[in-house]
């Protein structure tokens, strides 16, 4: 039997309207003018210019497949649809909201959910992101997606966060400020680096 509802993720979803583009382009255009500062410089902004397209590709592969009612029924979701929970084993779910990327307050990614999936007893079953799926699609899983909905702040409040969530799902906040300071520190140390490891002071000798 085919599956009740497939979603598939589309980078035109993620947009947060036309601006992005042009403004993703001027992005690149700054990312590849940061190689020819200096070797460090070109090894960590050529990574990111490098893994752009693997990103790319792994969101035109990801997708959701919910299965019809019925015995053995699925919920897949993920790239390519690897990972699943079977929809009698779903008691519920916490729904927590994924804010969109901005820059200099300009938004460029639509905000999307979490969607937290636990068992009927508390277990963690996965966490299936909304992030370049079509509303619609989102809208229409919601119906055929099991167990009862709480916001994400309620459930920390009431204690319904799964002890067995992974540590960045039960403390949010805190996988933000690893992720800053971390970014801070690659940061801090190019500016420090720069004047003895740049291009030119390399080639002057």
């Amino acid at each position: 039997m085919p599956p009740a509802l497939v979603a598939r993720a589309a980078a035109r979803h993620r947009s947060a309207g036309w601006w992005v583009p042009p403004l993703v382009g001027l992005g690149w255009i700054a990312i590849a003018a940061m190689l020819l500062i200096g070797p460090l410089w070109a090894l960590v902004f050529g990574a990111l210019l490098a893994l752009a397209p693997v990103a790319a590709a792994r969101l035109r592969r990801t997708r959701w497949e919910i299965d019809a009612p019925g015995d053995g029924a699925r919920f897949r979701w993920g790239v390519d649809a690897a990972r699943s929970a079977a929809l009698a084993d779903i008691g519920g779910i916490v729904e927590q909201v994924a804010p969109g990327a901005s820059s200099r307050g300009i938004p460029v990614t639509r905000d999307s959910e979490l969607w937290h999936l636990v068992g009927h007893d508390g277990a963690w079953l996965g966490t299936a992101a909304t992030s370049g799926l079509d509303p619609a699609d989102v809208e229409r899983a919601r119906a055929l997606v099991p167990g009862e909905r709480i916001p994400y702040g309620l459930a920390r409040r009431i204690g319904a966060i799964p002890a067995d969530a992974p540590w960045h799902v039960r403390h949010p906040g805190r996988a933000v400020w690893v992720a800053g300071l971390v970014s801070l520190a690659v940061m801090a140390l190019l500016l420090a680096t720069t004047a003895e490891l740049s291009w030119v002071a390399l080639l002057a000798g």
